[in-house]
């Protein structure tokens, strides 16, 4: 059975709010298992840690993005 491709550009954030990171040096696994379940679904996405991108905004003004 092959999937077609639903979405163009997905975007995955981990949020965090302001402060210092508690656990910076754990990944964000539970994003990354929902990335992998999108990736029959989407031709690229697109993860971010807010705990390390200070400015978001830049990846929401892309008119491509189907997805977040």
């Amino acid at each position: 059975m092959q999937t077609t491709k639903t979405y163009k550009n997905v975007l995955c954030a981990y949020p965090h709010t302001h402060g210092k990171p508690e656990k910076k040096y754990c990944p964000p696994i539970g994003l990354e298992h929902i990335a992998s379940a999108l990736k029959p679904y989407s031709e690229k996405i697109t993860m971010i840690d807010m705990r390390f991108e200070n400015n978001i905004s830049a990846f929401l003004n892309d008119s491509s993005l189907d997805l977040v």
